[in-house]
């Protein structure tokens, strides 16, 4: 949820009691007022969660599954422009607390400027594309530094 705009997408397209669970990435922290920004994009019956300044991944998953008070989540979006390892295990983490018929889905595919320290999207996409019949990548736009999109169905 380092981008507003992407966060606000995600309470719109969410149903009207959900639970908008917005994480940083170990480490990181958001300042008050963008925290604020966040919780304000939050439907009438909506909740935005925001969840920040984690040591490491292991622990934001902990906090993650504590915010979804222990329920499978319907869609889970992945932060794909970091090293390969950190993405895969963040895929294997995350995917356990989705339920079945689940999206899932991250950025960084095919970025314009691709590096080894951010390609984890990238490589991510190309292992799990084959396994998951129902999958799409989004690609239009992404002349940007943080690619396409992918999703699949989980």
């Amino acid at each position: 949820a380092d981008d507003p705009g992407r966060a606000f997408l995600w309470t719109r397209v969410a149903g009207p009691n959900a639970r908008i669970i917005l994480a940083a990435l170990p480490g990181r922290t958001w300042s008050p007022v963008h925290v604020e920004l966040l919780r304000s994009m939050a439907g009438k019956d909506q909740k935005v969660i925001c969840i920040q300044g984690m040591e490491n991944a292991d622990a934001l998953a902990v906090a993650v599954e504590q915010a979804c008070q222990h329920r499978k989540a319907d869609f889970a979006f992945l932060h794909g422009m970091r090293p390969a390892d950190e993405v895969h295990s963040d895929y294997k983490r995350y995917r356990r607390l989705l339920r079945n018929n689940a999206l899932m889905a991250w950025n960084g595919i095919r970025p314009m400027a691709p590096r080894p320290a951010e390609d984890g999207g990238d490589r991510l996409w190309a292992s799990l594309k084959p396994m998951y019949p129902q999958h799409a990548e989004y690609l239009s736009g992404c002349g940007d530094a943080c690619g396409g999109i992918a999703m699949i169905k989980v």
